[in-house]
């Protein structure tokens, strides 16, 4: 894990106008590894006292975290599936970074109107933020970058924004921009009309739902994909249990790792949002990381965290920022709506 660190740190040397992204994404990487970690130990507990097949772990950075994978058996196909798995991690990240250049989401930023597959990496990404942004009324929206760079999130801070300033960006801001058109043959045209898209919410989610699909669809079972603190697991955990016992860390630190409201069943996934790991501190207050993209500021509404199990990583990624934001009595109301979906709400 210290290897992995030294890795993040190298890359903030070689990157310096990235410096406060790889200080919030080395943070969430400190987060996932706690995560993982309770959950391994738990699972461990569940094992003992029965014979259990043998596991193999790894850790590696990716996509600005740490991600992990563990799975049963051989540890030379467990590492084979590794490979696979970070081959998907890759691949997504080529396509759907804000920081790399030729990646879709900075063509679109820059302006053009891209056409990809319509089942591709970001079409399915996008059209599913778009989705979500519209059914929460707005409390996720994929255009939220510029908010973030206004508050410090994306490098610079330090001072609080004017009103005036918040109210000029929110003007730029609107998920109802994005624009997903057929244009025939399997295609569709992506154009943004002004707005900025930034997939940091969702497009974790969906590269270990890509991650998963791809070792199921190789027949590959019985392991655990986990991508800065969004986990999808397929198979069983050990022999002779059907189901995955997760922990989430307690935001204070004072207690100890809760149990999930219910354990994972195969291919389920969980993810976290919260506010105190992640944040900018400006005059000595801190301002969580996550910023309500109808209003322009960061959220502040008693919540320290939200976990949410759903049938797809990208589910539970993009729902835990979305009922995050809206707040216990909102996010219980919208998650009504979401089938096969369940919620930790832990307040501060």
């Amino acid at each position: 894990m210290r290897e992995i660190f030294d890795t993040i740190a190298a890359e903030r040397q070689r990157h310096p106008w990235r410096r406060l992204a790889v200080r919030v994404a080395l943070l969430a990487a400190i987060v996932a590894f706690s995560f993982w970690a309770d959950t391994r130990e738990k699972r461990a507990m569940a094992r003992r006292g029965g014979a259990s097949s043998p596991r193999a772990s790894f850790a590696w950075p990716a996509m600005g975290t740490v991600a992990e994978f563990e799975a049963a058996g051989d540890p030379a196909m467990a590492a084979r599936m590794r490979n696979v798995v970070a081959d998907a991690f890759a691949e997504v990240e080529e396509e759907l970074s804000v920081f790399l250049t030729n990646s879709v989401v900075s063509r679109l930023n820059r302006g053009e109107a891209v056409e990809v597959p319509e089942s591709g990496h970001a079409a399915t990404v996008i059209g599913f933020a778009l989705e979500t942004a519209e059914a929460s009324g707005g409390a996720f929206d994929p255009t939220v970058g510029p908010l973030m760079r206004v508050w410090g999130l994306r490098g610079g801070g330090g001072a609080l924004p004017p009103l005036n300033v918040i109210s000029n960006t929110l003007a730029s801001v609107g998920w109802w921009r994005v624009r997903l058109v057929p244009v025939g043959e399997g295609r569709v045209r992506i154009s943004t009309r002004g707005a900025e898209i930034d997939l940091g919410g969702i497009a974790k989610g969906y590269a270990v739902d890509l991650a998963v699909h791809r070792l199921a669809e190789a027949g590959r079972t019985d392991f655990l994909v986990n991508l800065g603190g969004n986990i999808r697991v397929h198979g069983a955990p050990a022999t002779g249990r059907a189901d995955w016992n997760i922990a989430v860390r307690d935001p204070s630190g004072r207690r100890p790792p809760s149990p999930l409201p219910r354990h994972l069943r195969s291919g389920e996934a969980v993810a976290t949002s919260g506010s105190y790991e992640r944040f900018v501190e400006i005059n000595g207050k801190r301002f969580s990381h996550i910023i309500d993209p109808r209003i322009g500021t960061p959220v502040d509404n008693g919540l320290a965290s939200v976990s949410v199990i759903a049938p797809s990583a990208m589910m539970a990624d993009a729902y835990s920022t979305t009922l995050f934001v809206l707040g216990g009595k909102a996010g219980a109301a919208f998650l009504a709506t979401r089938p096969g979906c369940t919620a930790a709400f832990i307040k501060r």
